[in-house]
């Protein structure tokens, strides 16, 4: 993930889940009523709207992550305009003349498809392998994104009341401090549904676990050059978000082996 689509996930992720008062509330709400002139947009404004002043809105936009207004304003906007051109040129090349209908039965296809796939290439052993490698650790650490992660929460639950310390961690929220403290006692589980979305960041991260010797597996659609790590591949290859029908699946699975001696 490039730098530029980092910054803007942490702004989307900030507006989900760390506004901390009613001030920032104000100031983000404002923002998203006028994302789509967001360059026209002005600290004055924004205060004026949001009742505050225009110091704390330059104080939360650098909390966010960003270093000055204007930048946080080009960085938003040409985000904005490249996801919409990227999601309209893939709905109208495969939908543009198809109807609702259609369009309802083609995407229960895709997800089927993925979750057969993922049923037909099921490998026990290595799914076992992995239970017995997370059984005996120290500790677990989950990375991916929310969604990723979400698929994983009851796994993470099972660990829990097995005594097996696990955190799921967003893979823009994890440091290297987190990862230093690991050893080989402990776990990653890295769970990636496609490889552009394996960036230069995250194999950082893999690159310092290795480092201290961690354990590490990796729940992937597509192939990564990785070595001496566990790849659990599911679904089909090259396939953007069908994989996340097949992620709970996965979970649900390894639940259910970790019970199962």
């Amino acid at each position: 993930m490039s730098n530029q689509n980092r910054k803007n996930m942490e702004f989307i992720h900030y507006c989900n889940t760390k506004l901390s008062n009613i001030n920032e509330y104000n100031i983000i709400k404002v923002i998203i009523d006028n994302i789509d002139h967001i360059s026209s947009l002005s600290l004055e404004k924004i205060a004026d709207e949001a009742h505050i002043s225009t110091s704390s809105v330059s104080r939360l936009i650098s909390k966010i992550g960003f270093d000055s207004f204007q930048n946080f304003k080009y960085r938003l906007e040409n985000e904005n305009l490249n996801l919409k051109m990227r999601r309209m040129l893939t709905n109208t090349q495969r939908f543009i003349r198809s109807s609702d209908e259609d369009i309802v039965e083609s995407l229960y296809v895709d997800a089927v498809a993925n979750l057969q796939q993922t049923r037909l290439n099921l490998d026990i052993h290595k799914l076992r392998e992995i239970i017995n490698v997370l059984k005996e650790s120290n500790s677990v650490t989950f990375i991916g994104d929310s969604h990723e992660l979400a698929d994983f929460y009851t796994l993470q639950l099972d660990l829990l009341a097995n005594g097996i310390p696990a955190f799921l961690i967003e893979d823009k929220d994890i440091n290297l401090v987190h990862i230093n403290s690991l050893n080989e006692k402990d776990t990653i589980v890295y769970i990636n549904l496609y490889s552009e979305w394996f960036g230069k960041y995250q194999k950082e991260i893999i690159a310092q676990a290795k480092k201290n010797h961690v354990n590490i597996i990796i729940f992937s659609q597509d192939d990564l050059n990785i070595e001496d790590v566990i790849i659990y591949h599911y679904g089909i290859k090259n396939t953007l978000n069908d994989g996340y029908f097949s992620l709970p699946y996965l979970n649900k699975v390894l639940c259910e082996f970790l019970y199962k001696e």
